[in-house]
């Protein structure tokens, strides 16, 4: 469905689009400005669930265009569940299991159906040390790596792919928490593992964190995710956090306030919530938000406000790491990634390396002082 919006998108049309997804009457002067508005933060699907229980009529022209929507997501997610069940039957065969986390996962374990929270990708966490495994396994299974920089000081992630049914089935897989480097370490994978639970739905081997580290990665998430979000606004991560909030018992709870403590990210996990609760009424007790509040300067905050550049982002990234020897690696991974990456991105002659790499530095360059 194509919708054409009559103009930006305001600060109230999203006042207005929260107000549908809760359920609260509202009366928009701009349908066609708030479905745009619904796709660009990935909560299409669960206005047009929405709408289909009570919408203003302003909206009912485009209601057949909305339960489109809803089929096609349904039919999406059934060919993509099926293809994670096999990945993690052939994982588990080579005694490698993973936690799924992120969109895909809580699509699964919060969301009343699993087609209503939208995601590229399915992100998946393993052990360091199961790297070469995976890719072994991926690779005998016919998915195919995606062209990507590597380098250990330089990301934490490698993706895969493969077309199911004509659609593209992508896999990004972590072995820490998030590339930042102040954040790729706040949990382990056995933090998580340790406490993970299972996803009957996408098979025996399929497991996911348990509600209080998913909201907890979905706080810290909304900020690390850089360049693409930094503090981002985006409504599907706060309704993330929405329902994730809801799930959670006075001792989840908390732990949850103690982990934010002890990982100095209390600041981060109070504007989630805060932003949720801001956005879909979220439910947070005054106690759980008095403990968040602090007045310790907590170098995450840096990532707070949506002000960051890629180069403070990786100057951050370069300060905490330890070491000269991590940091002269972190500098010469960013500069000299791999040639066969290089090769691929540009499309050109190994003859023209060289030119490659200079060309990268200078546009890198620029593009790291702009403002995300």
């Amino acid at each position: 469905m194509t919708i054409r919006p009559t103009r930006v998108p305001s600060s109230d049309h999203r006042a207005h689009l929260c107000a549908l997804l809760r359920g609260d009457p509202a009366a928009p002067d701009a349908a066609a400005d708030l479905l745009t508005l619904s796709v660009r933060h990935r909560v299409h699907v669960l206005l047009a669930e929405a709408l289909q229980r009570s919408g203003p009529r302003s909206l009912e022209e485009h209601m057949p265009g909305l339960r489109r929507i809803v089929r096609q997501e349904a039919v999406k997610e059934w060919a993509q569940a099926a293809d994670v069940r096999s990945l993690l039957t052939g994982l588990a065969a080579e005694n490698v299991r993973p936690v799924l986390f992120k969109g895909a996962a809580l699509a699964y374990t919060c969301y009343p159906q699993p087609f209503l929270r939208p995601h590229d990708d399915v992100d998946v966490l393993i052990r360091r040390d199961e790297v070469p495994i995976v890719r072994q396994t991926l690779e005998r299974a016919g998915y195919e790596p995606l062209n990507s920089t590597d380098g250990e000081r330089v990301t934490h992630q490698f993706q895969y792919a493969r077309r199911v049914s004509g659609m593209a089935c992508v896999y990004d897989f972590h072995w820490r928490l998030a590339n930042p480097e102040l954040f790729a370490n706040l949990l382990s994978f056995d933090d998580i593992a340790n406490r993970a639970v299972p996803v009957p739905a996408l098979g025996d081997h399929a497991r996911a964190p348990c509600d209080m580290h998913a909201l907890f990665i979905a706080c810290i998430h909304r900020v690390a995710h850089h360049p693409h979000h930094n503090d981002g606004d985006d409504l599907i991560w706060l309704y993330d956090i929405h329902l994730l909030a809801a799930r959670l018992g006075p001792d989840m709870w908390r732990e949850f306030q103690e982990l934010a403590s002890r990982t100095r990210t209390r600041a981060i996990c109070l504007k989630g919530l805060e932003s949720a609760e801001e956005a879909f009424g979220t439910q947070v007790s005054p106690q759980t938000l008095q403990a968040l509040t602090t007045a310790d300067t907590e170098p995450s905050t840096a990532f707070l406000g949506g002000s960051m550049r890629t180069i403070d982002v990786e100057l951050s990234n370069l300060r905490t790491l330890s070491g000269w020897r991590s940091r002269l690696e972190f500098v010469w991974q960013h500069l000299f990634p791999n040639p066969r990456y290089m090769l691929a991105s540009y499309g050109a002659n190994p003859v023209w390396l060289p030119v490659l790499y200079v060309h990268r530095i200078i546009r890198g360059a620029i593009r790291w002082l702009v403002p995300s």
